[in-house]
C-alpha cells in the first residue's frame, strides 16, 4: 500500500512543557508537522471581523470533520482515494 506523505499543522500557541508524543512517528511514516505561531492577538481580531463580515468565501474549505477515534477511518478514505475532499479536520476537543 503506497500512503502519500500528511501534514499535521498545528495552529496555536503551545505551553511551554509540552512535548510531541511518539515524536519518531513523524519520520517514520514521513508526517511533517507544521507550527504556526507568527501572529499577534489583534491579527486574529482582524481576521475575525472580516469573517463576521462576510469578507471572506470560507464554503466548502472544509470538506470532512473527523474525531480522534475516527483517525482510521479518515486514512482509509484517503488511501480509497473514491471521495472528494479538499481540507480534513480533526477535532480534538468537544
Amino acid at each position: 500500500m503506497n500512503i502519500a506523505p500528511a501534514r499535521i499543522i498545528n495552529i496555536g500557541v503551545l505551553s511551554s512543557d509540552c512535548t510531541v508524543p511518539h515524536l519518531p512517528d513523524l519520520s517514520e511514516h514521513e508526517l511533517t508537522f507544521i507550527g504556526s505561531n507568527m501572529y499577534v492577538p489583534d491579527d486574529y481580531n482582524k481576521v475575525i471581523e472580516h469573517l463576521a463580515a462576510g469578507d471572506y468565501k470560507t464554503e466548502g474549505i472544509i470538506t470532512h470533520h473527523f474525531s480522534l477515534e475516527q483517525v482510521s477511518d479518515m486514512y482509509k478514505m484517503i488511501d480509497n482515494r473514491n471521495e472528494f475532499y479538499l481540507k480534513l479536520m480533526i477535532c480534538i476537543t468537544d
